[in-house]
């Protein structure tokens, strides 16, 4: 069984709170009561005590840990002050079995007399959002249940098709990859960026920016020509000029993750490369990425594009899959998708693009005189503290 801890996290905002009187609450999981009589009161102070003794058997496996106010600082607006309360669930993630487990979270409003109410903003299970924009808890309406699965991402999918008419054809996109691309506009440290990277290259100062490792060598490369740099070089995370950058990338990678259904992230590692010296990359991965962000502050026109290859490049080279062209044949059928062994990604001015660390990618020799980007490395937000990162947004440098 795998079996491990998940931090439950309840966002809930007070409404029509008259003489101090905040509205209760109760947590239940599984059935089981967490703790009642919670009380609901926005707050900006992290006002925490454990618990003197267990509040649900030890059986349960299941661990209070209350907070109120912001136990988890956190960029957006729609969550700064909200009350939060957070509780641990040790659980079977299911992820070496074909099982599929259902949980439930219940939250009830705990005191009718008051005309107050709950409004219930998001719960999460180590920071992946379940549900958001959820019910209002009030004397009308005094509970709310949410049910969910394990595993939150299955690892497996059964399907069964049946043609109603014998003719039916069910097309799969199977595997896809996310990738997203937007543009920072008129950046603040934009010209600042720019203007690091010409003093970084043109002084050839091995300690300027923190950009190489620590014995003052200039960037090594890895087994296919991919350059490679310590993990405790960040440049982003060093240079208190670059915060504002720092905060856009990150707030860029959260979306990212909402939008794809991932868990957060947060940046671990960055660099910049200007191809007026370095004008082509060989094709390489970032493994120990989880995502990885290229952003560019200027770009010429034309320049060479970033180069995304088909995942299943080598798996299909190696058991002789050929892509074929059958649109010449079948009109009707659209094989693009799957004929597509490239994807060519032409660097625009201020576009931030974000990739798995997994797919390979490369930049072929640039015929252009100036391209600059700055490139950032990430690991699961839950693992920040072991590799000594805080969330910037809310830290000074």
């Amino acid at each position: 069984m795998a079996v491990r801890d998940y931090i439950i996290a309840v966002y809930a905002k007070e409404h029509d709170v008259q003489d101090n009187q905040y509205p209760l609450m109760s947590v239940f999981f599984n059935g089981t009561l967490i703790k009642s009589n919670i009380e609901v009161k926005e707050s900006r102070n992290n006002t925490y005590t454990e618990p003197s003794e267990p509040l649900v058997p030890v059986s349960t496996k299941i661990q209070y840990s209350g907070r109120e106010g912001r136990s988890r600082r956190d960029a957006r607006e729609d969550i700064v002050g909200y009350f939060n309360y957070k509780f641990v669930v040790s659980l079977n993630d299911n992820s070496d079995n074909n099982l599929i487990t259902e949980h439930s979270i219940k939250l009830k409003f705990d005191d009718p007399n008051l005309t107050s109410s709950i409004h219930l903003k998001k719960i999460e299970l180590n920071e992946i959002v379940l549900v958001a924009y959820l019910n209002v808890l009030n004397n009308e309406n005094p509970e709310y249940e949410l049910k969910f699965k394990m595993p939150i991402y299955p690892h497996m999918k059964a399907v069964k098709y049946i043609g109603n008419t014998g003719n039916d054809v069910d097309y799969v996109n199977l595997f896809p990859t996310p990738i997203s691309c937007r543009h920072f506009k008129n950046h603040e440290c934009k010209d600042t960026l720019i203007e690091m990277i010409h003093d970084y290259y043109e002084s050839k100062d091995s300690n300027t920016y923190g950009q190489d490792v620590p014995s003052g060598q200039r960037r090594t490369r890895s087994y296919d020509g991919a350059p490679t740099w310590s993990l405790d070089k960040n440049i982003l995370y060093s240079n208190p000029s670059l915060k504002p950058l720092w905060i856009s990338f990150q707030n860029a990678f959260d979306d990212h993750c909402v939008k794809f259904n991932l868990p957060k992230v947060i940046i671990v590692a960055s660099w910049f490369i200007w191809y007026k010296i370095l004008d082509s990359i060989q094709s390489h991965t970032h493994p120990a990425s989880s995502l990885v962000g290229a952003y560019y502050p200027y770009a010429d026109e034309g320049s060479s594009p970033i180069i995304f290859e088909h995942p299943f490049n080598d798996v299909i080279a190696t058991n002789n899959i050929r892509r074929m062209g059958y649109n010449s044949i079948h009109a009707d059928l659209n094989t693009e998708e799957y004929q597509i062994e490239e994807l060519h990604v032409e660097p625009t001015s201020e576009m931030f693009n974000i990739f798995p660390g997994y797919i390979r990618h490369c930049v072929r020799p640039n015929q252009t005189e100036h391209r600059y980007i700055l490139v950032a490395n990430t690991v699961l937000y839950s693992e920040k503290d072991r590799f000594g990162l805080k969330d910037l947004r809310y830290e000074n440098i």
